[in-house]
């Protein structure tokens, strides 16, 4: 793949590590390490295409950022993630174990403007749909209130 970039925003124990393999690789020209950075949202709109690769989450943020701002992403298919990406539609995907798996998935839609264009207009369609602040207040007014009265009986 030509121009490809990839920039690593956080930090974290594997960062050290990351960066030797980098080196030890000769990747440096298509690797940037960032760090820790306050405001994310420049990197989401500069990039076109966004990877969540985690282990454990609880409800993450990322996948409604990127989806808010009509753009895919590749995440890891654990619990949390799954309840704000629906696979293949509105991002896709990966088995946090399989490397290999990630890599046939950023290739697929790295070759791919149009499935990148389409799955970032879903995305943007579904958090609009399901994760408006709106919605969310009255999801949880309907959760507190069902709690209450069970908790009642």
């Amino acid at each position: 793949i030509k121009n490809i970039k990839l920039l690593i925003v956080g930090d974290g124990p594997l960062q050290e590590y990351l960066e030797k393999e980098v080196k030890n690789l000769n990747l440096k020209q298509y690797v940037e390490f960032l760090g820790f950075q306050e405001d994310t949202q420049s990197f989401i709109n500069l990039s076109d295409i966004l990877i969540l690769s985690t282990k454990w989450e609880g409800l993450p943020l990322t996948p409604l950022e990127v989806g808010a701002c009509k753009k895919p992403i590749i995440a890891s298919d654990i619990e949390g993630v799954r309840e704000t990406i629906i696979d293949g539609k509105t991002g896709i995907l990966f088995k946090p174990t399989l490397e290999k798996d990630l890599a046939n998935k950023i290739l697929k839609l790295a070759e791919s403007k149009e499935l990148r264009e389409i799955i970032g207009k879903n995305a943007f369609k579904f958090v609009s749909e399901n994760f408006d602040q709106k919605i969310m207040v009255e999801k949880y007014k309907k959760l507190y209130l069902n709690l209450y009265e069970n908790s009642s009986s």
